[in-house]
């Protein structure tokens, strides 16, 4: 029996300079794989963003162009889903944290970890910094 592996999504932290690795999920409507909010901040603390090659990645949207939502877990409603954002292949994803904003806001600008992407043309949402 032939066992298919899930898409592994990299993300690097320039406060922390490390990297961790979160296990995607795949959309059993569209196809799509994409990594669940809650499960990058159990991994880092005080993330404002995450960004692909210096741009933001924004909330994926639902059918309707509106975000997602975060609900408790224990509340289920048809049609609600979790904060996600889409998987990128090609290299790790920047984890833009406070700690790293007050120090691109003393010396340069934060660098992207990597910037070769493939899912540049993604609908978003909007960041929170």
């Amino acid at each position: 029996m032939a066992t298919i592996s899930a898409p592994l999504q990299q993300f690097y932290s320039p406060v922390e300079n490390r990297t961790a690795t979160i296990v995607a999920q795949v959309d059993p409507t569209t196809g799509s794989a994409f990594v669940l909010w809650k499960h990058i901040l159990s991994l880092f603390e005080n993330i404002t963003c995450v960004r692909a090659g210096g741009v933001d990645i924004k909330f994926m949207l639902d059918a309707d162009y509106e975000e997602y939502i975060e609900i408790d877990q224990l509340q289920v409603q048809e049609g609600v889903l979790p904060f996600r954002i889409p998987f990128f292949e090609g290299g790790a994803l920047d984890v833009i944290q406070v700690d790293s904003l007050a120090i691109a806001s003393k010396s340069d600008p934060v660098e992207p970890h990597q910037e070769n992407f493939s899912n540049s043309n993604r609908r978003w949402s909007h960041c929170d910094h």
